[in-house]
């Protein structure tokens, strides 16, 4: 499989380093619209393009790493040539342009794929959960230290990461979203709060913090009969077990703390998309697109913008 690289610095390094651990895949080379290839620390051994035309002509399937608009516009370019694309919420502005990107897809028969932005591991989280339908309530922190969030787009990445993880444990459509912001800093908001109710009876709470002390990001996840809780940065998860039928004597709670495995999640992203576009298959529903956590997103940062409180 031919893959081709839109991408550069760290971001560009990071994903040809993955592809290089999957078999039967060839980096014919990488370009960038903003950065030449002096610029690109780690990449002098690939091929540089410096047209992407001749990029997406020579690849099967192109990756795209980095952000920006001008990314998008290459996305199209690269569906209308029917070539596989793997991409991140952030390269598209609405969902307007989400929809679009899968309506061409289905158009040219090819293979459209959002991955998860934060590097976020959420493998060791799954296999502790047998039965996601058994989730009740979802509680999420997120603090992004004020030292970190020097972009205007803390906000809607801080919200992007919490609404994928949200995505990938509740398998239920979203009743009703209520959110509010706080603008401490500047005109726009630097503190979200969210509240969902999915039609399951799932209630999640999320908290985006980007002026915050330190970095923190944090899940507690209620079921029926037990309670967990995940640090997302140190890889640790607790769980609180119920014993409902116990001698009043003894604790109803039964603890346990388990160090997660931290693995890189781009490499199953990344394999999984390619083995998909080797197969020859090529029908995906639009869940399978991966824009669903960026709708979501969307859609608080809409209810966020209507009632901002502004302290600047």
């Amino acid at each position: 499989m031919n893959v081709g690289i839109i991408g550069s610095g760290i971001n560009l390094n990071r994903h040809v380093r993955i592809l290089r651990k999957i078999q039967d895949v060839r980096i014919v080379g990488h370009c960038s619209s903003c950065v030449s290839q002096k610029n690109l620390p780690g990449s002098n051994d690939l091929d540089h393009y410096p047209d992407p035309d001749s990029l997406i002509d020579d690849s099967d399937v192109m990756i795209v790493a980095d952000s920006g608009y001008l990314n998008y516009k290459l996305v199209v370019k690269t569906l209308r040539k029917a070539k596989h694309v793997f991409l991140y919420p952030t390269v598209v502005r609405s969902a307007n342009d989400a929809m679009q990107l899968v309506k061409l897809a289905r158009e040219a028969n090819a293979l459209l794929k959002a991955g998860n932005v934060g590097s976020i591991n959420l493998k060791g989280l799954h296999g502790m959960i047998t039965d996601v339908s058994g989730i009740k309530f979802i509680e999420l922190h997120y603090y992004k230290s004020i030292r970190q969030s020097s972009s205007a787009d803390s906000i809607p990445e801080a919200l992007l990461i919490n609404t994928q993880v949200v995505h990938s444990l509740v398998k239920s459509p979203v009743l009703s979203v209520k959110a509010k912001g706080l603008s401490m800093l500047s005109v726009k908001p630097e503190i979200v709060n969210a509240r969902l109710d999915y039609n399951n009876g799932c209630a999640v709470n999320l908290t985006c913090n980007t002026v915050a002390a330190r970095d923190d990001f944090e899940s507690t996840i209620v079921l029926k009969d037990k309670c967990i809780k995940y640090d997302f940065i140190s890889h640790t998860l607790t769980t609180w077990k119920i014993q409902h039928k116990i001698s009043h004597k003894d604790s109803p709670l039964i603890i346990d703390n388990v160090e997660i495995e931290h693995t890189d999640p781009l490499f199953d992203e990344l394999s999984g998309f390619i083995l998909s576009a080797g197969s020859g298959s090529r029908h995906q529903t639009d869940n399978e697109c991966g824009f669903e956590p960026f709708m979501l997103a969307e859609r608080i940062l809409e209810k966020v913008r209507k009632s901002v409180i502004q302290f600047t």
